[in-house]
């Protein structure tokens, strides 16, 4: 089973990143800025809005907030939360609404360390 601690979740895989972007140059990192604010910006809401959904029971709606989220933790480097998106969206889709709540609080347990590993990373850029 993958980790997904709390401290698993916030850290980064700049190995990821380097594929990506090239971290010693300064364009590079501006436009990894602006990403990483957009997610601050807009992670915590989305985050917020899939426990309200599974709170609800509405595991399609779970599953389309999972999505959103895991492409953008992903495409950033944070590939535990990424996976741990992914899982919930399976077992969304498979219509298992206790292991989905699960894996939700999972998130939740890690997601106010995740949002402050995403600024931290962010500040180093």
């Amino acid at each position: 089973m993958a980790d997904w601690s709390p401290e698993a979740l916030a850290t980064p895989d700049t190995t990821l990143l380097e594929e990506i972007f090239d971290l010693e140059d300064d364009g590079d990192k501006e436009v990894l800025k602006e990403l990483y604010e957009q997610l601050l910006e807009d992670g915590p809401e989305r985050m917020a809005n899939m426990f309200e959904a599974m709170e609800g029971g509405d595991l399609e709606e779970v599953d389309r907030i999972a999505h959103r989220l895991k492409s953008s933790f992903g495409n950033l480097g944070f590939s535990n939360a990424s996976e741990l998106c992914n899982a919930i969206m399976a077992t969304a889709r498979d219509g298992d609404a206790s292991q989905t709540r699960t894996l939700v609080e999972s998130f939740g347990a890690g997601g106010e360390a995740l949002i402050q590993g995403i600024a931290k990373f962010a500040q180093r850029l």
